[in-house]
């Protein structure tokens, strides 16, 4: 199959050469024709498209550069910007650690913006020629062009097309032949170059805060791909039982996902038989899958990369060290145990939002929530189908628990909370408030809700296109810090009923408002979640990473908005909220 191909390219690409020197040949007698102006307007045309290939070629080398995280020497400059050694004896090694980060984020920010600023300048250059070349290619074929023939050929039209054959020759011939071994060569200095290896460079890396980094180089490499990296397949790596057990878990969460869905949509369970010969087939397909044979290249590759995952987690368990998604911008963060232990700490203590408990909750969780659950049914407050849809199951739920990722964009890189409530107790009666009322929400509140730049840039547009920007316009951005964990409990349950009834009327697809209210309450107040090995319950305001508590603050921001809305629409300014 090689061979074959490697024929097929050679001989297309005699082809290609063929048709090019007729091409050549056929331009030749059309400008021996010509007089010494029409020669001249030609060389310069031909000229232009050839200046503007060489700044292309440029951009594509920079652009390997980049890639290969080998920058062009005058980057290097950067690094001349050293931090000044002598505070190494009168700081802690916390503020050292501190200051070293922010001064790698410095550099990388400045070498960013250098990239950005020389990668806009290389486009406007290639469109710079592209339009000089398209302009005198319309002027010559008014004033020159127009009645040249040979042979019956429109002289423009065999002229188009030998340039554009010599466009793609050059990119291919030149270029990416220039670019391959360019390439090959930034690779080998690269990887010999222990000063490049010590450079800032501009690729996302992973976030370091830890006083002692006992990583390798190969280790942080890999740790840099992050969570979107898709991994080879590592079935190889395991006995025969395993691979088994993975298919049966596979399957089995397949299935129950496969029924849960239509279940919902069709409000009916799904025919047993043509369940069966789904599960059929996807087994076959997934035995195909995990025991397909598998190329001794990704053997290796996932071998090794199973080894240095392994290592990884060794030194981060022995060093005490946490691996984290960071909250902005993708990427990893390691930092040590105790920094995230003393910051965990502190939230708790700043906030006040969380009662620690002497013993797992998780029994009383769901006795209370079942109990409350059968009442509505009982006095028909809910109908069977909404009971069966929001009461839990005792064996599948899970006690919350809670965990912080990372904010490094931020000074002295603080923690946000994010509570895992994917099992809890009051998962599926979360999931079906935020389906009643979020619609309601985003319907009656649209024009007050900032949805992302490209909105707020519309409406700046707007604002400006009706002449309502003035010189005296003042533009003011404000935050709240820790939303979620400062909103009352019982007033965000008084605020939500006088938002539907204001909204919606007394009931919303057959639900009183009043039985939503006691369906908030139950997702409030049955919160418990454990962290750090220790049993704790939210008082104050809603857990973050609970769909409903996302709706239930933007109500309660409602109720504190309307006030500001009402008087910026009355003198057509405009407010908004991002969310």
């Amino acid at each position: 199959n090689y061979l074959v191909k490697r024929m097929d390219d050679r001989l297309i690409q005699c082809k290609n050469e063929i048709h090019d020197q007729q091409l050549y040949q056929e331009f030749l007698i059309h400008k021996n024709l010509m007089i010494t102006i029409q020669r001249e307007a030609l060389e310069n045309l031909i000229h232009l498209q050839h200046e503007g290939l060489q700044i292309y070629e440029e951009f594509i080398l920079l652009e390997q550069r980049i890639l290969h995280q080998f920058l062009p020497p005058n980057f290097d400059e950067f690094e001349k910007i050293n931090r000044p050694n002598f505070y190494r004896l009168l700081i802690a090694d916390h503020h050292l650690t501190n200051m070293d980060i922010k001064h790698q984020t410095i550099i990388k920010r400045r070498k960013r913006i250098l990239i950005t600023i020389m990668n806009d300048a290389y486009e406007h250059r290639i469109i710079d020629y592209e339009q000089q070349y398209h302009q005198g290619l319309n002027v010559f074929e008014l004033r020159y062009a127009n009645n040249i023939h040979v042979h019956g050929i429109s002289f423009m039209d065999m002229f188009k097309t030998y340039m554009f054959h010599q466009k793609n020759r050059f990119i291919h011939n030149n270029i990416h032949h220039k670019i391959t071994h360019a390439r090959k060569i930034i690779m080998n200095h690269h990887q010999r170059s222990k000063l490049a290896k010590q450079m800032i460079g501009v690729s996302p890396e992973v976030c370091l805060n830890v006083l002692h980094c006992p990583y390798k180089s190969m280790e942080l490499a890999h740790i840099s791909l992050a969570e979107s990296y898709v991994r080879p397949n590592q079935s190889i790596l395991h006995p025969s039982t395993h691979i088994e057990n993975e298919i049966q878990n596979t399957l089995k969460d397949m299935k129950e996902k496969v029924f849960r869905q239509i279940t919902n949509y069709c409000k009916r369970e799904p025919p047993k038989l043509m369940m069966n010969r789904f599960c059929e087939l996807l087994e076959n397909r997934l035995r195909q899958r995990f025991m397909a044979p598998i190329p001794y290249a990704d053997q290796r590759r996932a071998q090794r990369e199973y080894d240095l995952v392994k290592s990884i987690r060794r030194k981060a368990h022995k060093f005490k060290h946490i691996i984290r998604v960071c909250d902005k911008g993708g990427g990893l963060h390691i930092g040590d145990k105790s920094d995230y232990e003393r910051k965990a700490a502190k939230y708790r203590e700043d906030t006040k939002a969380y009662q620690e408990l002497p013993s797992n909750p998780l029994k009383d969780m769901i006795t209370n929530v079942i109990n409350a659950l059968d009442d509505m049914k009982k006095t028909k407050q809910i109908s069977n189908y909404t009971y069966n849809r929001l009461v839990p199951n005792p064996k599948l739920v899970r006690l919350s628990y809670m965990y912080f990722n990372p904010k490094p964009h931020k000074e002295g890189t603080p923690l946000r909370p994010i509570m895992n409530t994917i099992k809890a107790v009051t998962r599926a009666i979360s999931d079906y408030l935020d389906e009643l009322i979020r619609p309601i929400y985003d319907k009656y509140n649209r024009e007050n809700t900032i949805i992302d730049d490209v909105d707020l840039i519309k409406r700046l547009v707007k604002y400006t296109t009706d002449g309502y920007l003035k010189i005296t316009t003042v533009f003011c951005t404000c935050d709240i810090n820790n939303l979620y964990t400062m909103l009352p409990q019982d007033e965000c349950i008084q605020l939500l009923g006088d938002f539907l009834r204001h909204y919606a009327g007394e009931r919303i697809k057959g639900i009183a408002v009043t039985t939503i209210q006691k369906l908030t309450e139950i997702v409030l107040k049955e919160n418990g979640f454990i962290c750090d090995k220790k049993y704790y319950k939210q008082i104050i305001g809603g857990a973050m990473g609970s769909p409903f508590t996302l709706t239930l603050a933007n109500i309660y921001m409602w109720h504190w908005e309307k006030r500001w809305v009402r008087q910026e629409n009355s003198h057509n300014e405009i407010y908004g909220r991002y969310r």
